[in-house]
């Protein structure tokens, strides 16, 4: 049990033991720092420093490997699997040391992020497609992905789901969601589908035709919520216009005429440079470009 000798838990001093300030209510938990040390094999490797809320210390021989979430001191499918779950929100139940070993784009001082750039380039990196994992010059100064600006590419893309209008007595409905107007390469992509619960209810969710067949795919309701996630990473870029998901929906109460749309958000898509892209949402409609 940690004594706090000085200070509250809102105002610490710098004698309070490591972690009081947790327990007393400080915060929830500690907020890491990290350190980067050396890069071997294009790994870059960072030193679990001190939480930057409180005085907590952390082990000092605890040396995070970037593309290693598993930690098992290594880059493997498992570490890819668990980049590409957490984004596809299949599983979220990441701790810091494993956000920070996927947030490839950080050096150590922000609160790291996985995005569908970081899952595609550990997953090409696993694949053997590239050899390093793109880390950014070592410095100290704090570079989360979730604070580097997306390119834009100068070309276009539109990505939207179907409407459709049904008739009484349908049991079952299936839209697509696609692309059109692709000037711009898709490498990687996630996106939630909402949806009315009270005319569908989720049942499953494929492939487009236009993704290719090598990679991860996965569709998804998120938990207590009425959304879908849909995600892809792989191998091969996407070069066509056409369908990157069909959702399948049992239709509830149907009439004449019920009218199911779907609105897409929550958008994260990456290009051939396994960097994030500049988009829009407009009315559940996304315009990357």
């Amino acid at each position: 049990m940690y004594h706090l000798i000085t200070g509250t838990a809102t105002e610490p001093t710098a004698q309070d033991i490591k972690g009081a300030n947790v327990i007393l209510g400080k915060h929830s938990a500690h907020t890491w720092t990290y350190q980067y040390q050396n890069t071997i094999s294009g790994i870059p490797r960072y030193k679990k420093m001190g939480c930057s809320v409180c005085d907590g210390i952390a082990n000092p021989q605890k040396i995070i490997m970037k593309g290693d979430l598993n930690g098992d001191n290594k880059v493997g499918a498992a570490d890819a699997t668990m980049a590409f779950r957490y984004v596809a929100q299949v599983n979220t139940s990441l701790n810091q040391d494993q956000k920070f070993a996927g947030d490839l784009n950080n050096t150590g001082n922000a609160a790291p992020v996985i995005r569908i750039a970081d899952a595609t380039r550990i997953f090409r990196y696993v694949a053997e497609i590239t050899t390093v994992l793109s880390p950014p010059a070592p410095g100290g100064i704090s570079s989360s992905s979730s604070s580097v600006a997306p390119l834009s590419r100068g070309g276009s893309c539109t990505v939207k789901a179907q409407t459709k209008v049904i008739s009484a007595g349908t049991t079952t409905v299936t839209i697509d969601i696609t692309t059109q107007n692709r000037t711009v390469p898709i490498d990687g992509f996630v996106f939630t589908v909402s949806y009315d619960p009270a005319k569908l209810a989720f049942v499953s969710g494929t492939r487009g035709a236009t993704v290719p067949s090598v990679g991860s795919f996965s569709a998804a309701k998120v938990a207590d919520e009425s959304k879908v996630a849909v995600a892809f990473t792989g191998e091969d870029s996407i070069t066509a216009n056409g369908t990157l998901a069909t959702l399948t929906f049992t239709v509830l109460n149907s009439t004449a005429g019920t009218v199911c749309d779907l609105i897409i958000g929550e958008t994260d898509f990456c290009d051939d440079e396994m960097s994030s892209v500049a988009m829009t949402e407009i009315d559940g409609v996304i315009y990357i470009n």
